[in-house]
């Protein structure tokens, strides 16, 4: 398991419920319904919704997943058994404010337990990471690697061994063209950090330059397929309402084609964008281009990822940047779920990869 890989995780587990609050609203809940004039079902079944809505929130950011994996000696905080209770109570319309209390206040002791051990652990375990984690500065030497992780969710890639290895295959190949676009150096080797368990991560060593502008690319891509995705799930709605007119249908339909084209050709300026930047003045690019911009939107448009795992100057501009990618595939797998089946095969025939393979 990669040292940077664990820490992430560890994040997130800080982000979405520390930093959010969410430990502290739960103690507050408790404490709240501890005084006779807030129990009544008016009073606490607001505060069960908002744990419900805090736990969907952590869920669709994959933190029970992540915590699965991280935590070793206690289980993770995030339990359906919690959630299925939560739905009970708010949905049960017999309950009386006594029965509603006596299972809401077991609930919230029981949660507030668990993130409490799952804290503890985390911080014992954090304690010794940081010691052996890597935080690199933009002024250290560019020979220094940065680890990118690569994250695959779609069945295809990870359900056959055939199919796992041409992806793995293509990542090499298009990482070593996308190296020579952004870097006067020729590239090396690429090395294999670690695969992680669940759905298949993959780590990998980059020179530290080249993963950064790599998640740039990839934080790009992710801004236009989610505003074409939330296009598709919640604007439609206002199209459908006016189906009778044929001229705001044909409108619809050229506005989906543009939107559609523009998720590739945004992400291929972005990539043109960071080759004229470094000036690496290498010629008939735009094949190479083209060849690296596919491969990155088919990756995303399956709902798979790729991370930065190595602290590149813990900066409020990069942690900014890391929350608003975390968020924006949040809203990309979302709304990927969301879209209709036709408008799915639309998107996967449109763009799903079809450049030459090694294998």
């Amino acid at each position: 398991m990669n040292i940077e890989s664990l820490i992430q995780k560890a994040n997130l587990f800080q982000a979405l419920v520390i930093d959010s609050g969410l430990k502290r609203d739960l103690s507050d809940y408790f404490n709240a319904i501890q005084q006779g004039q807030n129990r009544t079902i008016i009073y606490m079944k607001p505060l069960a919704e908002s744990v419900l809505e805090s736990f969907q929130i952590c869920i669709n950011n994959g933190l029970d997943k992540q915590l699965k994996t991280l935590l070793k000696k206690t289980a993770p905080f995030l339990k359906d058994g919690y959630i299925k209770q939560l739905e009970t109570i708010n949905s049960n319309p017999s309950i009386n404010a006594n029965e509603y209390f006596n299972q809401f206040n077991t609930i919230l002791n029981q949660i507030i337990q668990d993130i409490t051990q799952n804290e503890n652990e985390i911080n014992s375990t954090m304690a010794i990471l940081k010691l052996y984690s890597h935080t690199l500065k933009k002024t250290e030497p560019e020979q220094d690697k940065a680890i990118i992780a690569i994250i695959l969710r779609d069945l295809a890639s990870t359900t056959g061994l055939k199919e796992f290895a041409k992806v793995l295959s293509r990542w090499n190949r298009i990482i070593l063209v996308y190296h020579q676009l952004i870097h006067e150096e020729s590239p090396s080797e690429i090395l294999l950090e670690g695969v992680q368990e669940g759905s298949i991560e993959i780590n990998i060593a980059l020179n530290v330059d080249v993963a950064i502008h790599l998640t740039d690319v990839i934080l790009h891509g992710m801004d236009l397929l989610a505003a074409y995705l939330l296009y598709k799930t919640k604007d439609k709605e206002t199209i459908d309402v006016f189906q009778h007119s044929e001229r705001l249908q044909n409108l619809e339909r050229e506005m989906d084609k543009v939107l559609l084209e523009e998720i590739k050709q945004g992400v291929a300026h972005k990539i043109q964008e960071q080759h004229n930047e470094k000036k690496t003045k290498k010629e008939s690019v735009e094949k190479s281009i083209d060849d690296v911009s596919s491969f990155i939107v088919d990756h995303l448009i399956k709902g798979n990822e790729v991370k930065l795992l190595t602290k590149i100057e813990e900066t409020e501009s990069s942690v900014e940047k890391e929350n608003f990618l975390r968020e924006k595939t949040v809203v990309v797998q979302k709304a990927l779920n969301q879209l209709s089946p036709t408008d799915k095969t639309k998107l996967i025939e449109l763009y799903t990869y079809k450049g030459n393979d090694d294998l």
